[in-house]
């Protein structure tokens, strides 16, 4: 992830954690605003717990995206963000993907090992 640290939607995201796994819940964000983003920069979420393992779930987005779908969340082992992936290009999606003000996270479950 690129140096940039910025929040799409300020919203807390609920998650439960049951020893060493923890499940983190989507439901619909609306009208991501991009605005002073840097369009080369990964669409990423902050995670509440370092990720211990690779973690794959889907995520469904609404509106207009750049990339084709299917797309799901990528969390990587040792990092504390999750990615936005297409599974049709496998490749990571960027703020230029996005349409400001009309793309929306819909819904999606994520859930990560802290081993």
């Amino acid at each position: 992830m690129s140096g940039h640290s910025v929040s799409l939607v300020p919203k807390n995201i609920p998650y439960i954690r049951i020893g060493d796994q923890v499940s983190l819940f989507f439901n619909f964000m609306s009208n991501l605003d991009t605005t002073g983003l840097v369009a080369n920069d990964e669409v990423a979420i902050s995670l509440p717990f370092v990720n211990g393992a690779h973690s794959f779930s889907s995520v469904e987005l609404g509106g207009p995206v750049g990339k084709p779908g299917p797309y799901h969340w990528y969390a990587t082992g040792g990092q504390a963000y999750a990615r936005i992936r297409s599974l049709s290009t496998h490749s990571t999606l960027t703020v230029s993907d996005l349409t400001s003000g009309s793309t929306d996270i819909v819904g999606g479950t994520l859930a990560i090992s802290l081993v």
